[in-house]
């Protein structure tokens, strides 16, 4: 079968793999869920693929590619753009395999766009569409620690069913010097754009029995949607053998506090604990925490993990067991600050401290205005 686009002529093979069809293509052609497209990308040249989805559908779309720029967009039943991604060489140290996940809003056939942009060369794309239902995904229980092996772009998937209002926190782990990346999705996109992921996800190191630990962690607040997980390996370099990796998910501790308050916890190694408070923008607080046992770290952030204001009782002098935020103002309302909001005190030991003890804390929260 013949197709002409773009002033282009492509021939299209079709040949079966497990859990769909491979499409080699260069003109508009149907999909459906499971199918994996491989063709050659022309310079500026778009390529479209159709499917067809129904509302709440949850689509995990992954590509690779050993073009420089290739941009992939998933457009509605209408054309409005609802996802898309860029996508780099094969192994580069930003990108790698590629990813994009989306709730769909509404019945109807669907448009994955893709173009090799202002390239002087042709580029091999492989892609896959998947339905997150159809992919028989295990369940990852609260305080369960998965372990396996990644290799280096290889993506494992997993689920999480939290109950709404939960803090979720799932950190990924690595010994060596492996950088790992997360992704947690619900609602939206599982990369950097998500509604209810990690915007702003956490390095951190430590080291156990004399080997280091690379961790990344994203925290979420539930809405009591099932989360998808993607733990994938990335900044690799030349090391092209299988890494071993942990996974765990955890539910955060989380509890109000009123101003003029003082609360005495315990904090488990590693672990973290978070205090909430209604906050207007522009008011000014104090937050004080101080402990005998661990080096303090306290930061204020918004509901969505983004931060405000943090202090680190390693930076200090003496006996580091205070840390303070001091008329400490939250920033005035503008398209990124509500007016009104709930905030998160995040209690944790310092980043620097290693190995994590955890211990007795103490906690003191003022409005000043």
């Amino acid at each position: 079968m013949t197709f002409v686009r773009a002033g282009l002529i492509g021939l299209i093979a079709v040949v079966a793999l497990a859990g769909g069809v491979n499409w080699a293509a260069q003109a508009q052609d149907e999909i459906s869920y499971g199918d994996t497209v491989q063709t050659t990308l022309q310079p500026d040249v778009e390529y479209v693929w159709t499917f067809q989805g129904s509302a709440g559908d949850r689509v995990i779309i992954e590509f690779t590619t050993d073009g420089e720029h290739v941009l992939i967009d998933l457009r509605d039943p209408a054309g409005w753009s609802i996802g898309w991604q860029w996508g780099h060489a094969v192994g580069d140290e930003e990108y790698g395999s590629v990813k994009t996940g989306v709730r769909l809003p509404a019945d109807g056939r669907y448009s994955i766009s893709v173009e090799h942009v202002s390239a002087e060369t042709a580029a091999d794309f492989t892609m896959t569409v998947n339905r997150v239902a159809d992919m028989g995904l295990p369940v990852v229980q609260y305080d369960e620690v998965v372990e396996f092996r990644l290799a280096p772009d290889e993506t494992r998937y997993f689920v999480v069913q939290p109950v709404a209002g939960d803090l979720v926190q799932v950190r990924l782990s690595g010994v060596g010097d492996v950088a790992n990346e997360l992704y947690v999705g619900g609602e939206a996109d599982l990369g950097q754009e998500t509604l209810e992921g990690c915007s702003y996800p956490i390095n951190g190191f430590s080291s156990v029995d004399g080997q280091s630990i690379t961790y990344r962690e994203c925290q979420v607040i539930s809405t009591g949607n099932e989360l998808v997980i993607a733990a994938e390996l990335m900044n690799v370099g030349d090391n092209s053998a299988s890494q071993p990796v942990a996974l765990v998910v955890e539910q955060v501790p989380m509890q109000p506090i009123e101003s003029g308050m003082t609360v005495e916890g315990e904090l488990l190694p590693g672990a973290e604990q978070h205090f909430t408070f209604d906050g207007a923008a522009g008011e000014t607080v104090t937050v004080r925490l101080e402990s005998e046992a661990f080096v303090p770290e306290v930061l204020v952030e918004n509901e969505y993990g983004t931060g405000y204001g943090m202090f680190d009782a390693s930076f200090g002098s003496g006996e580091n067991t205070v840390a303070v935020l001091e008329n400490f103002a939250i920033p005035e309302a503008d398209s990124f600050t509500p007016a009104q909001a709930t905030y998160h005190i995040v209690v944790r030991e310092s980043d620097f401290s290693d190995p994590k003890v955890g211990g007795a804390f103490s906690l003191t929260f003022e409005r000043v205005q």
